[in-house]
């Protein structure tokens, strides 16, 4: 970064991070809750963030920092839970296997991820963290079954079968007030599939 910056004419940086970084924190979750990451994952980008708002002031650079929260769609890793379940649907199998599937979380389709990202490039005026996220919870069973009908197609879900991590929080989902405000006024959820 400091190469960069002593070798081009930089006037913005902006950075993507996760929800990771806020830790176990249940409930709607603000960009000012405090961040207390139980990752090194998330311990890592929140000291990224931090570096990079330092040098940024540092120089006079304006400073933008999106944390993301689940995204899914195209090419995704094949550990995520609707990766694993197009896998199971694919393979034809009859049970596929979760964690309680209460727990709720905050999903966005990457398409809306990425609408996203370009609103908060193009904003002229907007410093600091912002969460991009759908600014509302849904349980993974709800998911799932969304999932599941819009593709035509069934197969039997086993709850509790497999743990929750532990690093996660049982609810948690990101408030999209910021983002809203002062970002784009077009809510970046607008159907799950």
């Amino acid at each position: 970064v400091n190469y960069m910056i002593n070798n081009f004419s930089i006037e913005e940086i902006i950075g993507v991070g996760t929800c990771l970084e806020y830790g176990r924190v249940e409930g709607k979750i603000t960009e000012n809750t405090k961040c207390k990451p139980t990752t090194n994952y998330g311990r890592g980008k929140l000291k990224f963030y931090k570096y990079l708002n330092n040098v940024c002031n540092k120089n006079h650079i304006r400073y933008k920092w999106a944390r993301l929260f689940y995204n899914y769609g195209y090419n995704q890793k094949k550990n995520t839970l609707l990766k694993q379940l197009s896998v199971a649907l694919e393979n034809k199998e009859k049970i596929f296997h979760m964690s309680a599937g209460n727990q709720k979380r905050d999903y966005l389709p990457i398409k809306r991820v990425v609408y996203g990202l370009k609103q908060l490039i193009l904003s002229q005026n907007f410093r600091g963290s912002v969460n991009i996220s759908s600014g509302e919870s849904i349980s993974i069973n709800k998911l799932v079954s969304l999932y599941l009908s819009k593709k035509k197609q069934s197969i039997k879900i086993v709850n509790g079968s497999l743990r929750m991590p532990e690093y996660e929080a049982f609810n948690f989902w990101g408030s999209d007030d910021l983002y809203l405000k002062e970002i784009d006024k077009e809510k970046l959820l607008k159907s799950y599939f």
